[in-house]
């Protein structure tokens, strides 16, 4: 239930914390580290390190402005619903509202150094990938660190996954189920929440084939 997921989200957090602060070591490692990335990349790429325009500046702030409601995503909401106490419950939002710059951060960074490293045809959803390519490939300690971040992001999005079928099912049985069949018991509306998480689930395998 929700503190298993829970559970495991404090796990996998703690090791994309640490796997975030490692990209400070990568960009080091591996581009020379972040003074040697910009004079490459003001000789080679200028367009992406000169100032933003007008239009892109309303982009981040829409970004920054969307970030302050991170806490309040009913798949992140749900994980707090297991708190065991009400200041468990503030702590939780707190962390919640900053751990998304702290995480995406260091990794914008990493990105924007492996510019001059990656082709220029990559596509950005490929991007990640490459550069953990690039990690695993510089030694043992390397391939480890690098192992634990591609098993952290994969669990990161199961959880996820989780939380938002848990979010969906609790949403339809509660609000819509136990309003229009006063009379259902718990265990009919745990196996119409099964269902809807069944049902939603294969909804979203169907529609990522989809070229939409």
């Amino acid at each position: 239930g929700l503190t298993a997921v829970a559970l495991t989200d404090v796990l996998q957090g703690v090791i994309l914390l640490c796997g975030s602060c490692c990209f400070f070591v990568f960009v080091h490692k591996l581009f020379g580290g972040l003074p040697a990335v910009g004079t490459v990349l003001a000789a080679e790429y200028p367009q992406k390190i000169a100032v933003p325009s007008y239009h892109d500046k309303w982009d981040w702030l829409g970004w920054m402005v969307q970030g302050c409601g991170f806490p309040l995503y009913p798949h992140l909401y749900m994980r707090v619903l297991a708190a065991k106490h009400a200041k468990a419950v503030r702590m939780s939002v707190a962390l919640t509202a900053v751990s998304p710059y702290l995480v995406l951060l260091p990794a914008s960074l990493l990105g924007i150094a492996a510019i001059p490293s990656l082709p220029e045809n990559t596509h950005q959803s490929q991007v990640f990938g490459e550069l953990m390519g690039l990690v695993l490939n510089q030694g043992k300690v390397w391939y480890i660190a690098g192992s634990l971040i591609l098993a952290a992001s994969i669990a990161a999005i199961m959880s996820t996954i989780d939380s938002l079928l848990i979010a969906i099912s609790h949403v339809v049985c509660l609000d819509v189920v136990r309003k229009v069949a006063q009379n259902s018991t718990d265990q009919r509306l745990l196996r119409i929440g099964k269902i809807l998480s069944l049902v939603s689930a294969s909804t979203a395998v169907a529609l990522s084939q989809m070229n939409i």
